[in-house]
């Protein structure tokens, strides 16, 4: 099996920069807060690749035991109405997860597997579709030290949903451009109330 290698936090700004758009102006903008937010056109499907890239205010290892169980993720993220864990054996991790769609769309449950991978100070959870709603669900969160801190995560999500169902327009972009910001504020509060309990 194929181990990541070590990286380090500057190795994954210029993998986000090349990804996210170049400038010198991306670690200002991530230093102050904002979430990067770049989305691609998927061959073949009416539905986007997202990914976002932000940095959160508390170590590595704290944002991963937000998102690496799935058992805590109505608490942990953003538009989770049901998870729980099915199995977990080492790296594998199978979920079953139903997310609370806007009207007029009905909820979505998938059932994915994950590969969860800690390496070098990166911590990576790369997951796929099993069975659910979707033709296609799969993503990845990468997480790692923003600027050499142990004390500020970066942190990249990427996701590539397309439900069986149609989606309007408007959910769509609402889910870019709204969404995802809730996304990484809801991990940086539970990110503050871990640090301050």
């Amino acid at each position: 099996m194929r181990t990541l290698p070590p990286i380090v936090s500057l190795a994954l700004l210029l993998v986000a920069s090349s990804a996210l758009g170049s400038g010198a102006s991306l670690e200002e903008r991530l230093d102050g807060g904002e979430v990067v937010i770049k989305v691609r056109d998927v061959s073949g499907s009416p539905m986007p690749h997202v990914k976002a890239v932000g940095v959160i205010e508390a170590p590595p290892e704290s944002v991963w035991s937000l998102v690496e169980d799935c058992n805590h993720w109505k608490t942990n993220l953003t538009r989770i109405e049901k998870a729980e864990t099915v199995w977990r054996r080492g790296e594998d991790v199978r979920c079953k997860v139903t997310v609370d769609m806007p009207f007029p769309v009905d909820d979505l449950t998938a059932v994915t597997d994950a590969k969860h991978r800690v390496r070098g100070g990166t911590f990576q959870r790369k997951w796929w579709l099993v069975e659910g709603d979707y033709r296609v669900n799969a993503g990845s969160w990468t997480i790692t030290s923003f600027q050499g801190r142990p004390d500020r995560a970066l942190v990249v999500y990427e996701v590539h949903a397309e439900p069986k169902m149609s989606v309007p327009d408007f959910i769509v972009k609402a889910a870019q451009n709204q969404s995802i910001p809730r996304l990484f504020e809801k991990l940086r509060q539970r990110a503050r109330e871990i640090r301050d309990r």
